[in-house]
């Protein structure tokens, strides 16, 4: 059975304990109408610097686990409370898909399971 850890949450609710450190990703979005004119200077209008998206992974998990994490995450949006820089923080945030692998063994598991946690 996974371990579930404060340190990360949804709403308030616990996720497991990751299998891996989350990967971080920051973005910067820019305009549609963002790019090269025809002198080949770049002209970039950033809408919105720095959106943050977690990549969380667990190990393996079984059915009844994948659907705790499936209803907290899926179809809706939410907030996601981390540890960064030595500080608690939340973010409204969405996830779009989960994935995982399918085990072919007795018993009802799942197996690399992952999902991007959004800024909104």
């Amino acid at each position: 059975m996974a371990k579930k850890t404060t340190r990360y949450t949804v709403d308030g609710a616990p996720l497991f304990a990751p299998l891996s450190p989350f990967q971080v990703e920051l973005e910067s979005l820019a305009d549609p109408n963002s790019g090269r004119t025809d002198d080949g200077k770049m002209h970039v209008l950033f809408t919105r610097p720095l959106v943050r998206k977690f990549t969380y992974r667990c190990g393996r998990l079984t059915g009844e686990e994948l659907r705790y994490l499936e209803k907290l995450v899926q179809g809706k949006t939410y907030t996601f409370g981390f540890d960064l820089c030595g500080q608690h923080q939340t973010m409204e945030a969405y996830t779009s898909a989960i994935q995982f692998e399918l085990l072919d063994v007795l018993g009802d598991w799942y197996d690399n399971v992952q999902f991007s946690i959004i800024e909104l």
